[in-house]
């Protein structure tokens, strides 16, 4: 009822599935936080019947980004939590490169 179920084509690499396990947490943010911050900005407000769907598109929407960030092997917080060792390596790649073109530059 609460779960949808999206398919789609092999990510040609771990930085592209990275970036779409992102964008899904993403987009349920994207819908939750303008919802929320209107529910805010008009809390004495009756929203009458429009209220279960601003708490359906706002606290149902943050739930689902907070679980889908859960680094679950089955959730995209599995995929999503491996950009920290990914720019941990792109970083020390970038720090021996530096030195490596340092010392070429130093030589001449």
């Amino acid at each position: 009822f609460l779960h949808g179920h999206c398919e789609y084509e092999a990510p040609h690499s771990e930085k592209d599935e990275v970036l779409i396990a992102w964008a899904g947490v993403l987009a349920q943010l994207i819908v939750a936080v303008p919802v929320l911050t209107i529910a805010a900005l008009f809390e004495n407000y009756d929203f009458g019947y429009a209220a279960p769907v601003i708490a359906f598109l706002g606290y149902v929407n943050l739930l689902i980004a907070l679980v889908n960030l859960v680094p679950s092997p089955e959730l995209d917080g599995g995929t999503a939590w491996r950009v920290i060792p990914m720019l941990r390596r792109r970083w020390r790649a970038h720090r021996v490169t530096k030195r490596v073109v340092t010392d070429i530059s130093r030589r001449r």
